[in-house]
């Protein structure tokens, strides 16, 4: 009997070797923005083999809360050198709580590869923000309608351009 594996599952296998060294980066991250509840180890190291193996041009983040995955996210970034990242919430606990800490330890040099704005994204004009991009990954992890009619509604299409 065949099972079959999800992507990220393959790019996890694809990119094991990186993922493992990854870990204690993980580790740390998860400590800085203090909420472990939402990004469990398993969940990090598939993100961030998923980063490495698709290298996508843009990331757009949807929905950050403290930024876990924003971390990994940047992480994976500057390993591969390519891509970028635009992140979206419309709270502040990214920069009010989170920077302060990645600011403070060996992380730091991850920050330059974040662009978090605290902004509603039925707002955002996204066809600049996606450019010429031809690999894009969209992590959608907000909640509501205006969440929704922001990414079916703006992001999509102009992914779709």
């Amino acid at each position: 009997m065949s099972v079959s594996q999800g992507y990220s599952a393959l790019c996890l296998d694809r990119q094991l070797e990186p993922a493992i060294a990854f870990r204690p980066r993980l580790d740390c991250i998860r400590t800085i923005a203090n909420e472990p509840g939402n990004l469990n180890v398993l969940q990090g190291l598939q993100l961030y083999a998923l980063c490495l193996d698709y290298r996508p041009d843009v990331i757009v983040e949807v929905g950050r809360g403290y930024g876990n995955s924003t971390c990994v996210f940047a992480s994976a970034i500057a390993t591969a050198g390519h891509g970028r990242l635009v992140s979206f919430d419309l709270d502040s606990l990214w920069h009010d709580l989170t920077v302060p800490r990645l600011r403070a330890s060996e992380l730091a040099a991850i920050l330059p590869h974040v662009e978090a704005r605290t902004q509603d994204i039925s707002t955002v004009d996204f066809g600049p923000l996606i450019g010429d991009a031809t690999k894009v990954f969209v992590f959608w992890d907000a909640h509501g309608w205006e969440a929704a009619d922001g990414v079916l509604c703006r992001l999509m299409p102009a992914i779709a351009l």
